[in-house]
């Protein structure tokens, strides 16, 4: 049971978060009620500095501050300098992983996802072992769908949304990650899609896919499209309980 208090809220690319006591959140539906989930700081989001010592690595030329388990990078604006959260990139080494990482077995190989984040062991040119930034898995695979998962079907196939990612099932068992098509069709929206508007338009969100209802003969059906222009990073206060 979540306690009461007053968590700072961001909207960010029309996604709501919430953080508090140096931990981020989404909400979502499990089982017909509201909770709430661990997820990654949001990429976009920007502050004017940096926690404790940042480590900081070069990538592919870039230069990266990873600080509490995020990544960032430096820009200016107005002739100041701020950090922008981005996603981590590929083949960075860290020196730890979040506590509460989720370990896949990949072909012999162990995978620690943290969110949208996946790492595995390694070791650097002193010889410690560290932790690399690996590319998202086009097919990351689990083995079965939890109990009172959201879910929704899209042109006759069937999308489960686990762990802020959506899956459907393989063949020979299990399942992969896979997104719907843009221009496939859902009858129903599924549980937890957040309606916004843009352009006029309403559209309705499920992390990063959206849909738009359109008119089929009598009825409503949503069809999957690209993210609306003109999102924004907003920020205010709410309360949870």
């Amino acid at each position: 049971m979540w306690a009461t208090y007053t968590p700072r809220t961001y909207v960010v690319y029309d996604t709501t978060y919430y953080y508090n006591e140096g931990v981020w959140y989404t909400r979502a539906l499990q089982e017909g009620e509201t909770v709430y989930v661990k997820v990654s700081a949001p990429a976009g989001l920007e502050v004017e500095s940096l926690l404790g010592e940042p480590e900081v690595m070069e990538v592919d030329g870039q230069t990266f501050y990873l600080s509490d388990n995020t990544f960032y990078q430096r820009i200016q604006r107005d002739g100041k300098d701020l950090y922008v959260v981005v996603d981590a990139p590929a083949g960075a080494q860290v020196s730890s992983v979040p506590d509460d990482v989720v370990e896949h077995d990949e072909g012999g190989e162990k995978v620690y996802q943290y969110d949208e984040t996946f790492y595995t062991s390694a070791t650097d040119q002193s010889g410690k072992q560290v932790y690399e930034v690996q590319p998202v898995p086009a097919e990351e695979e689990i083995d079965e769908i939890p109990e009172g998962t959201v879910k929704f079907v899209a042109d006759e196939e069937t999308y489960y949304y686990v762990a802020r990612a959506l899956y459907v099932a393989a063949e020979g068992g299990g399942y992969v990650m896979s997104e719907p098509p843009l221009g496939s069709v859902a009858a129903k929206l599924p549980d937890g899609a957040t309606a916004i508007n843009e352009g006029g338009k309403t559209y309705f969100q499920l992390d990063t896919v959206f849909f738009e209802p359109t008119d089929s003969g009598s009825d409503t059906v949503y069809e999957v499209v690209p993210s609306p222009d003109g999102s924004e990073i907003v920020e205010e206060d709410a309360e949870v309980t």
